[in-house]
């Protein structure tokens, strides 16, 4: 009976995981199945909208070094970096082209005022996920079709800390610095 329930649990996982890949399906192509298994997966319910956002921002409390790629930057999003903010955490942001554009032309979002640590701009064509790295964990943010989190996948073991590292240098390291002046 345990390896049964163990076998559903499992499937279970699975379904969860593939929902999340229909999001970003070029996403996670190169990570083995068996370190995605390992990962936790938070996906948007409609009773419960706020989850994903809510389990990052208790990852993000206690962590020290905040690295974070967004393709875009909403209401949303500032929301959740202000939790980080107000513990005076070492915070580092690559944003999308898109992202910048969208802060400048908004009178909603005065990035410049709400966000103290280093900004770098990335242009270039992104997956439709955001990426969250902290001491100790790896988080993927997926959006669905309107740029609403739609789900997270996290996990703090070290293969997928290794693949979620070498994903945000890649945004960063063809990102460039933007300063306050841009906004």
């Amino acid at each position: 009976m345990t390896d049964f329930i163990e076998e559903i649990e499992r499937a279970e996982h699975l379904q969860r995981l593939t929902t999340i890949a229909k999001y970003a399906p070029n996403c996670f192509e190169d990570i083995p199945a068996e370190i995605l298994m390992q990962c936790e997966v938070n996906i948007r319910e409609s009773g419960y909208p706020n989850g994903p956002l809510e389990k990052v921002i208790e990852i993000v409390q206690s962590a020290t070094e905040v690295y974070t790629f967004a393709p875009t930057v909403t209401q949303q999003f500032l929301d959740a970096h202000r939790t980080v903010l107000e513990q005076h955490q070492s915070v580092e942001l690559v944003i999308g082209s898109a992202g910048l554009e969208g802060i400048r032309s908004s009178s909603v979002i005065d990035l410049s005022t709400a966000f103290n640590g280093v900004i770098y701009v990335y242009d270039g064509p992104t997956e439709p996920i955001g990426l969250v790295r902290t001491d100790d964990h790896v988080i993927v943010l997926v959006y669905d079709e309107h740029g609403t989190v739609h789900g997270i996948v996290f996990g703090n073991h070290d293969q997928f800390r290794t693949w979620g590292a070498s994903l945000y240098e890649k945004y960063r390291k063809n990102a460039t610095v933007v300063s306050s002046t841009n906004f």
